[in-house]
């Protein structure tokens, strides 16, 4: 099968989700963050883990929508990883899962989902302004 592991990495909860091929949730379950080794470059060592135990042979590839300045695949910075960090995370777990990762900013993520599937799917034009600990825009 071609299935998607979904991750929403926030800064209290991890939503893990298996998604197949039309976007159809097959599975879900919370982690809280702090069970990771928040504030240190740790962290991304303990999200692999995290993904490598949530694999199945099914799971084609990985997504994170993580909370954090995210250019490429690189996580520029995020109080998750210690602040500015430069990381190639989507890289270096792309080699330790074995399986493609790709990474970005969670209000990205949440902007490109809700102009495809949501309240901004038949728009033209959609912007998504989130208000949480912060406040972003997405378009």
């Amino acid at each position: 099968m071609n299935q998607t592991l979904a991750l929403d990495v926030g800064g209290t909860k991890i939503d893990i989700c298996v998604f197949d091929e039309r976007a159809t949730l097959i599975s879900s379950k919370i982690v809280p963050t702090d069970q990771l080794s928040k504030g240190s470059l740790k962290f991304g060592d303990d999200l692999g883990d995290l993904i490598t135990h949530a694999l199945s042979p099914d799971i084609s590839h990985v997504t994170i929508a993580l909370k954090a300045m995210v250019k490429n695949g690189i996580v520029l910075q995020s109080v998750l990883l210690g602040g500015r960090v430069d990381a190639p995370l989507a890289r270096e777990l792309t080699n330790k899962c074995g399986k493609p990762v790709a990474i970005e900013n969670d209000v990205v993520c949440m902007t490109k989902a809700e102009a495809t599937f949501g309240k901004g799917k038949n728009c033209e034009s959609f912007v998504l302004l989130n208000m949480g600990t912060g406040i972003r825009l997405g378009f």
